[in-house]
């Protein structure tokens, strides 16, 4: 209620802003008028998108900005800097809006330049990515971009682990872009599984 009072009263010159970190629940079903700039989602007067259910338009141009010349990404680049799981896990704030920007375009050179830039300020071996459904789609940028090595480096970090769930996760991605390895991996993972609640791994798995 104090939100959409603020909305009403508030003047017309004036931008009203959203933090990319809000809980979407706390955004009122406002994202049809959100536009995201990068850590901040600005409210436009009429309906950007025709579904509530849509993620907000980019701001390429803006967010591009804000990613090369005015956001500080200090000592995301430092090795001997200690980040614990939480840090890296907030900190993929940032990587996302490097994906979302990679999102606006089509042609691999400009898509390269912008996961260039991302690796330099925040490589991955420092920022590590925790959840499988981030690297996936991380992966999914560097080949859109034919940056084969940190393609590569991703999917052997995820079948190093040697965890059934994130293997078959891989393989249904893999199922799009290389079904014979998709169907290896699964195969490798079912024999290799040792544990005695097949059926409820299987079915946790969405």
């Amino acid at each position: 209620i104090m939100i959409l009072k603020i909305i009403e009263d508030i003047d017309k010159d004036r931008d009203i802003y959203f933090a990319t970190t809000v809980n979407p629940e706390s955004q009122m079903n406002l994202n049809q008028y959100l536009l995201n700039q990068g850590m901040v989602l600005k409210m436009n007067s009429q309906k950007l998108i025709s579904k509530a259910t849509d993620s907000p338009i980019v701001d390429r141009e803006k967010l591009e900005e804000n990613l090369f010349n005015v956001y500080r990404f200090t000592n995301l680049d430092n090795p001997n800097v200690f980040y614990n799981s939480d840090l890296q896990r907030i900190l993929q704030n940032y990587r996302m809006l490097f994906l979302y920007l990679a999102d606006e375009y089509k042609k691999p050179e400009d898509i390269e330049k912008v996961l260039t830039y991302m690796n330099s300020v925040m490589p991955y071996d420092v920022i590590r990515i925790q959840r499988t459904g981030l690297q996936l789609y991380t992966a999914d940028k560097y080949r859109s971009a034919g940056m084969v090595n940190d393609y590569n480096q991703i999917i052997k970090k995820i079948t190093d682990d040697n965890d059934i769930v994130k293997n078959i996760e891989l393989a249904d991605y893999l199922s799009r872009t290389d079904l014979l390895a998709s169907n290896d991996l699964i195969k490798k993972s079912l024999i290799s599984y040792k544990g005695d609640n097949m059926e409820s791994c299987l079915l946790s798995i969405e």
